[in-house]
């Protein structure tokens, strides 16, 4: 895309759905570009970018990153390095919404948050599967009423949010 088209190279941001949002979460956690800004699963499995222990190491030009040390032999912590919006559907019968909210709340629980952003998860009550494939791009994220209060309010739409965070470099 480089090549095509005129990319800011700070404002590079990740986002899927489903299988595309178990890829996200997988992606954040074990740094396969740090040119990624900010990251947004949706209805994804998060848990195996969590739990799954990795024998492997993030490497930028300036640092390395023994994910077997800095994620508590975990990928997990890696996750809290960037910008994080999560999303998942209670009554999705396809992927359950604990494989959202355990990632995020372990996060939240045993990590160290690197940015000024807190790690975001919204929950929406109804809508199935599919409920976010409509709403993400389309700015009908912060009217919409059918979400978890118990959860972080859908108060910006996605792509504003995403344009809040340039990546930074060292």
């Amino acid at each position: 895309m480089k090549t095509v088209h005129r990319i800011d190279e700070k404002r590079i941001y990740l986002n899927g759905n489903s299988w595309g949002g178990y890829s996200t979460f997988y992606y954040s956690a074990y740094g396969y570009d740090p040119n990624v800004a900010a990251f947004a699963p949706m209805v994804g499995d998060g848990r195996n970018a969590w739990s799954a222990t990795k024998d492997r190491f993030y490497k930028t030009e300036e640092t390395t990153i023994d994910v077997r040390r800095d994620g508590g032999g975990l990928g997990g912590c890696l996750m809290a390095r960037f910008p994080m919006w999560a999303f998942a559907v209670h009554d999705d019968r396809t992927v359950s919404v604990n494989k959202t909210i355990d990632p995020i709340n372990s996060i939240r629980q045993n990590c160290e948050i690197n940015h000024p952003t807190e790690i975001k998860m919204t929950l929406f009550n109804s809508g199935g599967h599919g409920y976010m494939n409509d709403r993400a791009w389309n700015g009908q994220l912060p009217n919409l009423t059918n979400w978890d209060r118990n959860h972080d309010e859908p108060d910006i739409d996605l792509y504003d949010w995403f344009m809040q965070f340039e990546l930074i470099r060292n």
